[in-house]
C-alpha cells in the first residue's frame, strides 16, 4: 500500500466526511441501535458517525474501493438485495447514493426492508432542471469519471414526492454546503420507515 497516497486519501476523505457529518450527527446521537452505511464508498462518513455516537455501523457497497479507513470492513453486495434480515438496522445512512443507483425507488424499498426506524438521506440540492445539468457535470468530475455511475438526479420536490409516495414521513430536514473540488449545496432528510 502506498502510504503517501493512503494518507492523502484519508485526509481528503475525512475532511469531506467531517463537513457532512456535523450536519447530520444531531439526528443520530439521541438514538441507539445499529446503523447501516448503504453505498458507503470508502466508509469515512460511517466511521465518523460511529466514533461520534458510539453506535455500531455496518458498511455496504457494490465494490471494494482501496484505502478505506483502518477498521472499516466493507461488505460487498450485488446492489439489489442487502444480505440482511428485515429490520436488521435501526437507522440507515443513504448519503449521496440515490442519484448514482439505477433505480432509486427500488433501492429505497430494499433499504426500508432492513431499516427498523429511520433512513437518513442526503442528496445534492437542485431546484430546477437547469441545475441538474450543472450538478451532473460537477459530480462526474468530482467522482473522477467513474464509469459505473448513473445520473438519477431529481429536484428537491421530486425526491420529497417519491418519499411520500413510498409512505415515508419526513421527520427532519436541513440544508448545508460542502466544498470538494467544487462548491456543492445539499439537502438532508430524516425519514421514518412506515
Amino acid at each position: 500500500m502506498n502510504s503517501k497516497f493512503n494518507n492523502w486519501v484519508q485526509g481528503v476523505g475525512f475532511k469531506r466526511a467531517e463537513t457532512i457529518v456535523k450536519h447530520i450527527i444531531p439526528w443520530l446521537t439521541d438514538q441507539n441501535g445499529k446503523i447501516m452505511d448503504f453505498g458507503c464508498g470508502l466508509g469515512h462518513i460511517g466511521y465518523l458517525v460511529s466514533r461520534e455516537t458510539g453506535r455500531e455501523v455496518e458498511y455496504y457497497e457494490v465494490r471494494k474501493y482501496p484505502y478505506p479507513p483502518e477498521g472499516v470492513n466493507i461488505k460487498v453486495f450485488d446492489g439489489k438485495t442487502i444480505p440482511c434480515e428485515a429490520g436488521a438496522f435501526d437507522t440507515t445512512l443513504v448519503v449521496f447514493v440515490l442519484h448514482h443507483v439505477p433505480n432509486p425507488e427500488t433501492s429505497l424499498k430494499e433499504v426500508a426492508r432492513v431499516s427498523k426506524r429511520y433512513i437518513l438521506v442526503c442528496e445534492d440540492l437542485m431546484r430546477s432542471k437547469r441545475e441538474i445539468f450543472i450538478e451532473a457535470i460537477k459530480d462526474t468530475i468530482a467522482n473522477f469519471f467513474f464509469p459505473h455511475m448513473t445520473m438519477q438526479y431529481r429536484i428537491e420536490n421530486d425526491w420529497e414526492k417519491l418519499f411520500e409516495e413510498m409512505g415515508f414521513t419526513i421527520e427532519k430536514k436541513t440544508y448545508f454546503q460542502t466544498k470538494y473540488i467544487f462548491n456543492f449545496k445539499h439537502v438532508a432528510w430524516l425519514l421514518s420507515v412506515p
